[in-house]
């Protein structure tokens, strides 16, 4: 079986019980010698690593048991920069707050394609406000930003609000809706809604959009996630504080 380890706890002395998501649902697993240093299964422990698993389910176990595993993919592949390491909790954290467990398997690919994607990238942040989209997309509050989420019009588009959901038409744009993005930045909140995290490399998106859109648009998008989910993404302030 195919599994992203999420989380670890440990478990009796020397053992750890591991969160994962396989590409179907949630699962968790003991390794037994997880905490040892040179337990077989050591490098299994890492968040976010990929491996196929072989797990024993016997009834007379509480929980599975890890029989063998090999490593897929590791994100510390992507090297041990401040940036990958944040991009790491941060992904983790949205996987752990965001979704209930029979949901967390939907950002399968979305985990994969993330770290692959980015390999060798080292500005990370318009890929990270694509994952925090796509959570919340699957979470039930997607932007629109293709027409007037008031009236559905695709004239006259002049302002963007997250209380709203979205893109406003200047007929639905009244003086109580806060306007929360410059054109540039809903320019750049749309392709960022509509595109991978490959087409940012392809299209070389980085290149174009400011230091200071990328971190503004990073922190309203994680505020927006806390409002409609009350979902307190930690990883965002360190995430700020390094550029």
């Amino acid at each position: 079986m195919k599994i992203i380890v999420l989380s670890k706890a440990e478990y009796k002395e020397k053992d750890l019980i591991l969160s994962a998501i396989s590409e179907t649902g949630f699962t968790s697993f003991r390794v037994r010698g997880g905490t040892t240093p040179n337990g077989p299964f050591t490098w299994l422990c890492n968040p976010l690593t990929v491996a196929e698993v072989e797990l024993i389910d016997n009834p007379r176990y509480t929980n599975k048991i890890i029989k063998g595993a090999q490593i897929i993919s590791t994100p510390l592949s992507n090297g041990d920069s401040l940036n990958n390491l944040l991009a790491i909790n941060l992904l983790q954290e949205v996987m752990l707050k965001m979704f209930a467990d029979e949901d967390k398997h939907l950002m399968f690919k979305d985990i994969e394609d993330f770290f692959v994607s980015n390999k060798g990238n080292q500005d990370l942040i318009l890929s990270e406000i694509i994952f925090l989209l796509k959570a919340l997309k699957l979470n039930g509050a997607g932007l629109e930003v293709d027409k007037c989420i008031g009236c559905g019009s695709k004239k006259d588009i002049v302002a963007f609000s997250f209380a709203e959901g979205g893109f406003l038409c200047r007929e639905c744009l009244s003086e109580d809706i806060q306007i929360d993005l410059s054109p540039n930045q809903m320019k750049t909140i749309r392709y960022l809604v509509k595109h991978s995290y490959q087409d940012l490399i392809i299209d070389q998106v980085n290149e174009h959009v400011n230091n200071d859109d990328k971190k503004y648009l990073l922190n309203k998008v994680a505020m927006f996630a806390y409002d409609i989910i009350g979902a307190k993404l930690n990883s965002i302030d360190l995430i700020l504080k390094s550029k």
